[in-house]
């Protein structure tokens, strides 16, 4: 018997898109255009699953999820939306979706996504079950957007489809780019890692597609470039946006047709690789400008990971801090290095621009004076304080409570800047309640 999934949509062209799909993979289709005709719906019907858009006229998207989730903890709640923020995505996971999806998506990825989460609420209804937090080497902390990229790269890993990884210098691209070779159906094939910025325009073609002998003067033997070697595993390159418009042309081709001639030679050689691409720049500005192709980005970023600086996930500071230092190599029966509670407590508090390489440099430097009981002392300055003062609204004449609101809120955004943990606690609000009344004011928290 068909299973029924609820489609809470109000673009009509999405909404039939999405029916037609499903339609074809034996789906009964029910569809809603707000959250009034999804709860009048589901007062008498549970569906299997529901895809389910942020961008309703009739209610919060994110809140009709957790209620969704509190009501009907065993039906699946799959966010189709198109925001692609991490934030978003993260208070979408943590009102209880099962995953997250960015338009336009595909109907092979929709369809498959969907079973995923179909299966995993099944599963999770079986004894010992619990909630689904998936281990990634060098990628530690309890934040919600830290589990958010465990979840992508576990999900991403077991497809074959290319990966764009975003994020500041620091953050860990190429940890997540191994994780997801590690985490594979090929494991045990090769990581080869390209440095991008290296590359010149007079090196590409023989370092990325090799040589045959006597391609050139000096090429004295046949070399096999770096695309041929990532065959059968995962080619990554690193600091993708510094290729030049040339170089990106070459790749493309490569990208489209998997196969390539090495200079010199008149064969085409074939190569089965995962492509995993990182950059710490804004692509989609760059093309914009002009700087890189479209049509590049477009087949290269099939799937799209975001590693957020550590200043917007400070939660995840310390597990960070503690797992380096718990892996140090020691003596038969010297104790683990530690850090005293005041030189933790300004790890916390401090701004990290060079994120987690740069925790990991100065945990390096202080480890060389640790002393016989374990512990160790840096140099970060004066303790940051726990929760700064609270913020006063201008007083001088009588507003609305809505104005006032919004007036605290920008206070309190201009004040505290990227800290949304302090900005938080100072207000007396969760992070979700303050994210959805900054949305109402059409605020935004900076990540500068």
């Amino acid at each position: 018997m068909p299973q029924t999934v609820l489609i809470v949509e109000d673009d009509k062209v999405a909404s039939t898109v999405l029916k037609r799909w499903l339609a074809a993979a034996n789906f009964d289709v029910v569809v809603c255009d707000g959250v009034v005709g999804a709860v009048a719906y589901l007062a008498t019907s549970v569906p299997a699953a529901v895809l389910l858009d942020l961008g309703l006229p009739d209610g919060d998207g994110v809140q009709f999820a957790a209620d969704l989730r509190r009501d009907h903890p065993s039906m699946p709640v799959l966010v189709v939306s198109g925001d692609g923020s991490a934030a978003t995505a993260v208070r979408a996971l943590q009102a209880g979706a099962a995953d997250y999806l960015v338009k336009p998506v595909g109907p092979a990825v929709l369809l498959e996504r969907l079973r995923d989460a179909m299966n995993a609420r099944a599963w999770e209804g079986q004894p010992g079950a619990e909630e689904c937090d998936y281990q990634v080497k060098g990628l530690q902390g309890p934040s919600a957007v830290t589990r958010l990229v465990r979840q992508q790269v576990h999900l991403v890993a077991a497809r074959g489809i290319d990966v764009a990884i975003h994020g500041e210098t620091g953050t860990g691209k190429e940890i997540v780019a191994r994780a997801i070779h590690a985490a594979s159906p090929k494991p045990h094939g090769p990581f080869v890692a390209v440095n991008c910025a290296a590359l010149s325009d007079s090196l590409i073609d023989s370092e990325l597609f090799g040589h045959e002998r006597h391609a050139f003067t000096g090429a004295d033997r046949l070399h096999r470039g770096r695309v041929e070697q990532a065959t059968e595993g995962t080619l990554f390159l690193d600091e993708v946006a510094e290729l030049s418009l040339t170089a990106q042309a070459k790749l493309l081709r490569v990208l489209q047709e998997r196969s390539f001639h090495r200079v010199g030679g008149t064969s085409e050689i074939h190569a089965d690789f995962r492509l995993v691409t990182a950059t710490n720049r804004p692509l989609k500005r760059l093309v914009q400008e002009g700087k890189f192709r479209a049509d590049l980005l477009f087949r290269m970023a099939v799937y799209e990971i975001e590693l957020l600086p550590l200043r917007e996930r400070r939660e995840d500071i310390l597990p960070i801090v503690d797992a380096f230092l718990l892996a140090q190599p020691r003596q038969s029966g010297a104790p683990a290095p530690r850090l005293p509670a005041a030189d933790r407590d300004r790890m916390r508090g401090a701004e990290w621009l060079g994120n987690v390489r740069e925790i990991h440099n100065l945990l390096r430097r202080a480890l060389v004076h640790v002393r016989p009981d374990g512990l160790i002392t840096l140099h970060l300055g004066p303790p940051a304080k726990s929760v700064a003062a609270p913020v006063k609204g201008p007083s001088w004449a009588p507003k609305s409570l809505r104005q006032a609101e919004c007036d605290t809120l920008k206070a309190a955004v201009d004040h505290y800047g990227s800290d949304v943990l302090g900005m938080a606690a100072t207000l007396g609000l969760s992070r979700s309640s303050l994210y959805r009344k900054l949305a109402d004011h059409d605020l935004r928290v900076s990540r500068e």
